[in-house]
């Protein structure tokens, strides 16, 4: 599998984040105080951890399930391939 068009859509991403988001900072920062904006970066530290965590669930109950399909494919000789 090739990783090109992954990695220019993460650099792209990055580049943007880069370019917008310590202008942003700064803008918070002049109309409130430092506590402010450690705070509103700790929140969304701790969401980016918690749909982490929820990916995480969900790939595993994925994966758990995954022989159910398997075995329905290999019984009623369906092709389920956009489950997978």
């Amino acid at each position: 599998m090739e990783s090109t068009p992954y990695s220019c859509l993460n650099l792209f991403f990055v580049s943007f984040r880069g370019m917008i988001f310590p202008f942003l900072g700064q803008l918070i920062y002049s109309w409130s105080n430092a506590f402010v904006l450690f705070y509103l970066a700790g929140g969304l530290c701790l969401l980016s951890v918690v749909y982490a965590l929820s990916l995480n669930q969900r790939s595993k109950f994925a994966k758990k399930h995954m022989d159910n399909v398997n075995t329905l494919q290999k019984v009623f000789g369906i092709d389920l391939e956009f489950f997978s």
